[in-house]
């Protein structure tokens, strides 16, 4: 149950973060990345544990921050072009 509070706080805190980084790419909905940042860190948090490390180590964190920051700044991305074009 930490774990997933933890990775949670984690998503959360990359979306926010990253909505503050590139606030201009961003639709007036910051829940949208802030829901990317958590389904990145859970999906990070998923491959570390593919690879065998366990839930609420120290790389299954780190892991978990790494999805979430790709899975915004993919988002953003796309956000961008899409509003761009």
């Amino acid at each position: 149950m930490e774990v997933i509070i933890l990775l949670l706080g984690v998503g959360l805190l990359v979306g926010a973060l990253g909505r503050r980084i590139v606030p201009w790419r961003e639709p007036e909905n910051p829940g949208i990345s802030m829901g990317a940042g958590v389904t990145g860190a859970f999906a990070g948090a998923f491959v570390a544990h593919l690879i065998g490390y366990d839930d609420g180590t120290p790389p299954s964190f780190v892991a978990a921050s790494v999805g979430a920051i790709v899975l915004v700044a993919v988002y953003q991305a796309l956000a961008g072009r899409r509003r761009t074009a």
